[in-house]
């Protein structure tokens, strides 16, 4: 699906839509996927439109089958959290979560560490 409507990670992850992907008529779903991340009209929308969902019937434990996990670094810093999230033996990663900072504001900080540990474990390339 990030090839057919990206080309590669990078420009998923960058919100790079490609706009020459040949979808048919009755490929409904499909259509909708392509307005949704190549849609250019007024900022009303964030990186959520072109987030792929992904949606089982049984539950996947997450031991086994997580690569990494990013946390506000306060939570790091809680002993009870810290020992559940170093159980999971995964590369675990954080970024600051000031006081007085909105959710919003944080999202650059996010991001930030995502990209760089997306690009240590080699799914995306600079």
């Amino acid at each position: 699906m990030v090839a057919f409507f990206f080309g590669d990670n990078k420009r998923y992850y960058d919100q790079l839509a490609s706009t020459d992907c040949t979808i048919g008529s009755d490929e409904f779903e499909a259509q909708t996927v392509r307005e949704l991340t190549t849609y250019r009209g007024r900022n009303d929308r964030d990186d959520r439109s072109s987030t792929i969902e992904l949606i089982f019937s049984d539950a996947i434990s997450l031991h086994g089958n997580l690569l990494g996990i990013i946390v506000p670094g306060s939570f790091l810093e809680d002993k009870v959290v810290s020992a559940k999230l170093h159980s999971l033996d995964v590369h675990i990663r954080s970024y600051i979560d000031g006081a007085n900072l909105t959710p919003a504001s944080q999202i650059p900080r996010l991001a930030d560490v995502v990209r760089h540990f997306y690009i240590e474990q080699g799914i995306l390339r600079t």
